[in-house]
């Protein structure tokens, strides 16, 4: 698909969309005390423990996905561009 949508849906005729939404998900750990909840790296407070990632330290654990699909949805919902397409009934 090309950026500008100008691909068209196969046989549709109607221009494809371009969706490239998405929350921004990278932390550097625990923020700038180390302490899980404490003094936070991030402005939005994001940060991740070891215990949000499975034994082999790239995969997120159930605490890990949770706080992934809690930010997808806080980002469709909240994004100026993605609320009014996610919000749509």
């Amino acid at each position: 698909m090309e950026r500008g949508g100008a691909d068209e849906y196969a046989g549709s005729g109607a221009p494809a969309p371009w969706l490239a939404w998405v929350p921004y998900l990278w932390a550097d750990g625990l923020g700038a005390d180390d302490v899980v909840g404490g003094v936070p790296g991030r402005s939005d407070g994001l940060e991740w423990s070891c215990a949000d990632y499975q034994s082999d330290g790239v995969h997120p654990s159930t605490s890990g996905r949770k706080k992934v699909a809690q930010a997808l949805i806080s980002f469709y919902r909240n994004d100026t561009t993605a609320a009014p397409w996610f919000r749509r009934s």
